[in-house]
């Protein structure tokens, strides 16, 4: 049996009980044949491998489904559609998946962030943590969180902990940079990015309503309303039609929507932002329900909105940049991670 990298080295079981990639970590396996891959010098269990593999099952559904049309059915993992095996695309993503973790592990071991990364250890301190929790409600003590996490949620909440602590860890030791001058060049770089909502001077009617029939009732005359303005009629003289009924609690008002109306509106409004964000100039929205009436806005004039300052994004920014630079450093770590697979082992994993 052996490992291969790109079906071209071959690496001895055996060498699964030694010192791995001068790490000075001894992996003590009960069967070395447990282990799917090597990436750096890190074992993957067949556990470990199973448990990431189940995170890519939705999106290898819906990836045949949205490219071929095919829903899950009894033969699915073992077919092939044009050229595509199902089995062989959740196995590659879980590879691509894993590769990522292992690197993040490897880095975040090297910074003194963590000090064990093999599945066995994760194992254990998923019992303990579990342990602990129970324990701690027989008590009546307060305990954040499940009562017990199931493996792969604990799996994930280690891993984004881990990830958290790292990008600290990496900025404190200045391997990545984030005083003024390294964010205000990143700033100018990505102006683009940052640029201010449009302030807009929108016109919106609105008609209340208090019971299901009053609701239908307003809809009818919003639609009548819609139309009039689709077919150029002034908003003034149709409200000027329509404010005479006294059966219609019917309201108009022009507002001006900038940043503070925004900010507002996300609070109180959240429909009317989205909609008024979307809207351009000299078009009318749909009829949407918000806040117990039925409301439409037209958008008489758009007025670009600049860029928002430097000092206005730096918080946002700092943390922006941050996984910016995380990601290179991860991605260049991905690039260049050595992969040894135990092909026997990896042509026995189904689902």
């Amino acid at each position: 049996m052996s490992y291969v990298k790109n079906t071209k080295l071959g690496l001895s079981l055996l060498l699964f009980i030694c010192i791995m990639a001068g790490t000075g970590t001894y992996y003590k396996l009960k069967d070395p044949q447990d282990v799917v891959v090597l990436i750096n010098g890190e074992p993957v269990t067949v556990a470990e491998f199973n448990l990431l593999l189940k995170d890519n099952l939705a999106f290898t559904y819906a990836y045949f489904k949205n490219k071929y049309g095919i829903d899950d059915k009894k033969d699915f993992w073992e077919s092939t559609y044009s050229g595509e095996n199902p089995l062989t695309v959740v196995k590659e993503r879980t590879l691509e998946n894993l590769k990522k973790i292992k690197v993040q592990q490897r880095l975040a071991k090297e910074k003194g962030v963590i000090d064990e990364i093999s599945y066995t250890s994760f194992l254990t301190k998923w019992k303990e943590e579990n342990r602990r929790r129970q324990a701690a409600v027989k008590s009546n003590k307060v305990i954040y969180g499940p009562v017990q996490y199931a493996e792969k949620d604990y799996y994930h909440y280690v891993l984004s902990n881990m990830i958290t602590k790292l990008k600290a860890t990496l900025q404190s030791q200045k391997e990545i940079m984030t005083s003024d001058d390294v964010l205000r060049r990143y700033y100018e770089e990505n102006k683009l990015n940052f640029r201010a909502s449009d302030t807009k001077k929108i016109e919106e009617i609105a008609i209340a309503f208090d019971t299901d029939r009053q609701q239908q009732d307003a809809r009818i005359v919003m639609e009548m309303i819609r139309n009039q303005l689709n077919e150029g009629q002034g908003l003034k003289s149709v409200m000027d039609h329509y404010e005479m009924n006294p059966s219609m609690k019917i309201s108009y008002e022009a507002q001006v929507w900038d940043k503070t109306a925004e900010r507002l509106g996300y609070r109180t409004s959240p429909m009317m932002q989205s909609i008024v964000q979307r809207l351009e100039a000299g078009h009318v929205s749909e009829v949407f329900d918000e806040n117990g009436a039925l409301h439409m806005v037209t958008c008489t004039e758009s007025i670009a909105g600049g860029y928002l300052t430097f000092d206005e994004v730096k918080h946002g920014l700092l943390e922006t940049y941050v996984n910016f630079k995380y990601d290179e450093i991860i991605d260049h770590l991905i690039r260049h991670a050595e992969v040894k697979i135990n092909e026997k082992m990896y042509n026995k994993i189904k689902v």
